[in-house]
C-alpha cells in the first residue's frame, strides 16, 4: 500500500478499463470515465474540498474557592452575557447556565477555535463585566476547568442538565457533581490539586 496524504490507496494500477468504472492514472488523479457534471475522461483532484466538523464541549467551572458570588437576581443576565462573549468570538452556545457558585456550558465550536481559548474567552469576558457593570470587583472564575466532549444525541439530555442546575442541587453539592462528571469520562486527577 502506498501513503497518500492521510488515506491509504492500493499501487497505481492501470484499470483496464471496465466500463463506467474510474481509474487511478499515474499522476495521482482519479480519471472518470463518465459523471453527468464532467466530461468523459476529466481529471477529479482526490482530496476533500471542505473541512466538516461537529465539536461540541460541554464545560464546568466554579467561582474562585467555589464562593457564593452568583446571586439568583444576575443569574440570567450573566448567562445571557457569556452567550453573547461566545457568540462573538463564533461559538454557538447551546445552553448556559449554574448555581451560586459554578456554572455550565455547552458550545458548539468553530474549527478555528481551541477548547482551552473558547472557555478562557468566556470567563475573562464574564469576569470583566461582572466587575464593571455589576460592581462585584471581588468575583472571579476558578483558574481550572472541566471539559466534556459529547455527542449529538447527547445534546437534549445535556442542554436539560444544564438548565435544571438549581433542582440537581438540592440533592448534591458541586464537589459532588464535578467528581462524578470525571469519574463518568474515566479522567485521572489528583485530590490534591482538583480544588486549588
Amino acid at each position: 500500500m502506498e501513503a497518500v496524504g492521510r488515506a491509504f490507496f492500493a499501487p497505481r494500477r492501470r484499470n483496464p478499463g471496465v466500463p463506467g468504472m474510474a481509474r487511478l492514472s499515474p499522476e495521482g488523479t482519479i480519471e472518470v470515465p463518465f459523471h453527468p457534471r464532467w466530461q468523459k475522461g476529466s481529471r477529479i483532484p482526490r482530496h476533500m474540498a471542505h473541512t466538516c466538523y461537529s465539536v461540541l464541549i460541554h464545560y464546568v467551572f466554579s467561582t474562585k474557592e467555589r464562593r457564593r458570588l452568583i446571586a439568583a437576581e444576575i443569574r440570567a443576565d450573566l448567562w445571557a452575557y457569556m452567550g453573547g462573549v461566545a457568540r462573538a468570538e463564533g461559538m454557538k452556545a447551546l445552553a448556559i447556565g449554574g448555581t451560586d457558585d459554578h456554572s455550565h456550558m455547552l458550545l458548539s465550536l468553530p474549527a478555528t477555535i481551541s477548547f482551552a481559548k473558547a472557555v478562557q474567552v468566556v470567563k475573562a469576558g464574564s469576569s470583566l463585566w461582572l466587575g464593571a457593570e455589576r460592581s462585584r470587583q471581588s468575583f472571579e472564575w476558578q483558574e481550572g476547568y472541566g471539559a466534556f466532549s459529547i455527542g449529538k444525541s447527547q445534546v437534549a439530555d445535556t442542554v436539560d442538565y444544564i438548565l435544571r442546575q438549581e433542582e440537581h442541587h438540592r440533592r448534591f453539592d458541586f464537589q459532588t457533581e464535578y467528581l462524578t462528571f470525571l469519574k463518568k469520562h474515566e479522567i485521572e486527577y489528583g485530590p490534591r490539586y482538583l480544588w486549588g
